[in-house]
């Protein structure tokens, strides 16, 4: 949790101050990270892996600085994010372009022939992120990239 910033007045032993709250899940694919990068990329593979039970419905993804990613899985409302950076095939981020400024991040990291991805979820508050927690973002996640390393096999 972040603690309070530390002033100039007198020194102390905390820490100034602490991360964003966040949510990250880390989970290694049996592919290179142009595949992995793909298939988070693409309506045509996401459909088949993001949300409560892997059906989802990608109404715009406009893969660029600036684009909007629409994604409605079988959970929950439609997301609606805009893209914030790009670099292909190994990062993505974008931010929530309604409610709170969530943060995605996700890095796909090549490791002897396979990659490493790194899903963060960054809050603006403890508030959001305690709110996302009782939702069950993290479990989600998970979940989503459980089959996401299932489809992976077969794409």
């Amino acid at each position: 949790m972040p603690t309070a910033p530390k002033t100039n007045d007198a020194p102390t032993n905390t820490p100034a101050v602490a991360a964003d709250p966040e949510i990250v899940v880390t989970r290694t694919f049996d592919a290179p990270p142009e595949k992995i990068f793909e298939l988070f990329t693409d309506p045509k593979h996401l459909i088949h892996w993001w949300g409560g039970t892997g059906t989802a419905t990608v109404s715009e993804l406009d893969l660029r600085v600036g684009g909007t990613w629409r994604i409605q899985g079988d959970c929950g409302p439609q997301s609606h994010f805009v893209f914030t950076r790009i670099e292909r095939p190994n990062h993505l981020e974008w931010v929530h372009a309604h409610g709170p400024q969530i943060r995605g991040v996700v890095t796909f990291m090549p490791v002897d022939g396979k990659t490493e991805m790194t899903a963060r979820m960054i809050f603006p508050n403890v508030e959001t992120f305690e709110q996302a927690s009782k939702f069950g973002a993290g479990e989600m996640l998970n979940r989503s990239f459980n089959r996401m390393a299932a489809y992976a096999a077969t794409a």
